[in-house]
């Protein structure tokens, strides 16, 4: 059982390996289309969108992280 699994993982890595190769040997062609460009661009819109829910500006951190280490420095000081 053991000796199929690692072969297993063996194989999974090789392939792994094997489309890094691939992708990064035809990374301007596949980055330089338009159909990629507007994935990648909504996605990044994507990100943006969800951040700013979450994190409003002027937030340093998201989901009130910040103002809780404000409040904790504001306790330390006084």
């Amino acid at each position: 059982m053991k000796k199929i699994l690692i072969s297993i993982i063996f194989v999974i890595l090789i392939i792994a390996i094997g489309l890094f190769f691939v992708f990064d040997a035809n990374k301007e062609k596949i980055m330089t289309s338009p159909y990629m460009k507007s994935i990648v661009q909504k996605i990044v819109n994507f990100i943006y969108d969800e951040a700013e829910k979450h994190n409003p500006k002027g937030d340093i951190l998201p989901d009130k992280i910040d103002d809780e280490v404000k409040k904790e420095i504001r306790e330390r000081i006084n």
